[in-house]
């Protein structure tokens, strides 16, 4: 629910949301990126994906409320 959404966003202190073009959370204050999943998934596809991280990496967060242990 959106609902969630902007708890989780709130919560998580996110200054930036990325998000699937035409998607949208109403009431986000920060900075918000449309992204399409084709232009995220073109290296996958081809095998040229890097298992080397740096600064400029991108990340995959995951937020949970703490419940699971």
């Amino acid at each position: 629910p959106e609902d969630r959404l902007r708890y989780m966003l709130d919560d998580s202190g996110a200054c930036l949301l990325l998000q699937q073009s035409g998607l949208s959370v109403s009431g986000f204050s920060g900075e918000t990126l449309e992204v399409s999943l084709s232009s995220l998934t073109s290296e996958t596809e081809t095998g040229a994906v890097s298992d080397e991280a740096d600064a400029d990496s991108l990340a995959y967060i995951i937020y949970t409320s703490g419940s699971t242990g």
